[in-house]
């Protein structure tokens, strides 16, 4: 049964990826639409993209999303958003789980660098160089920029980068947690689950199945200093700890 399980998967991802890489060409087509006809503000209209890009992805191939929690982060409006990350099924149920949330994810400066892609990147992401001290001064200028004036809620995983260790997360760094006290925004965590039975670590292969997206409750920052910021690390990475290990001990969300 095993083999004839593994047989089959041959078939399904070569569907999987296949449809993977068409619906990212036309995603394509319609983000040069996009900076063609907007000229301000286009990160909205990408994300808008990526959602309908996850969605149709995940109908076709079987894989489902469940949700819940958007209620905590439809609450708050603007915050900093804190996602673990695991896996490439992340690239599918975190867009899928963001639908009207105004927000930019956090990363690497590299991705800037990108000859064409590089455009993108700049225009979707707030771009850091961790190993800059004055590109970090920027990135969190930037950050406070769009949150106060554009409602923009910057998404950052904590981690730093893809878990590939056994244990639920990784350990956390300090910068989401210092924007947050900084801006004197709340923090809304959001648990990706199941990630590894869809897309396995280690293996190109993709399996059908479900994933899980979970908002959790906001955690306030109202009146905390930087000196506050190992306390609310260790808050938040308690709470996403403990959904994260529950749900690998009983499946259950």
């Amino acid at each position: 049964m095993n083999l004839l399980r593994t047989l089959l998967l041959i078939p399904y991802n070569i569907w999987a990826w296949s449809t993977f890489i068409l619906l990212g060409m036309l995603t394509a087509v319609a983000y040069v639409v996009i900076f063609l006809t907007v000229k301000q503000h286009p990160g909205k209209w990408l994300y808008a993209c990526n959602y309908q890009y996850a969605r149709i992805w995940g109908a076709i191939n079987g894989v489902r999303y469940n949700i819940a929690g958007r209620q905590h982060i439809d609450a708050v409006g603007t915050c900093v958003i804190c996602v673990n990350h695991r896996g490439i099924g992340d690239l599918f149920i975190l867009p899928a789980s963001m639908k009207g949330v105004n927000y930019r994810p956090l990363s690497k400066a590299e991705l800037g660098k990108i000859p064409v892609l590089g455009y993108l990147f700049r225009s979707a992401l707030v771009l850091i160089d961790r190993k800059s001290p004055e590109s970090r001064k920027r990135g969190v200028e930037t950050l406070k920029k769009l949150m106060a004036e554009e409602g923009i809620s910057p998404l950052i995983f904590p981690e730093g980068t893809r878990n590939r260790t056994a244990e639920p997360l990784k350990e956390f760094y300090d910068g989401a947690f210092r924007i947050a006290i900084e801006c004197q925004v709340p923090i809304v965590p959001i648990v990706l689950l199941n990630v590894d039975a869809v897309t396995p670590q280690g293996s190109i292969l993709i399996r059908p199945g479900r994933l899980y997206s979970r908002f959790l409750p906001p955690i306030p920052t109202t009146g905390l200093t930087l000196d506050d910021v190992d306390s609310l690390k260790q808050q938040v990475f308690n709470l996403m700890w403990q959904k994260v290990e529950a749900f690998r001990q009983t499946g259950k969300v």
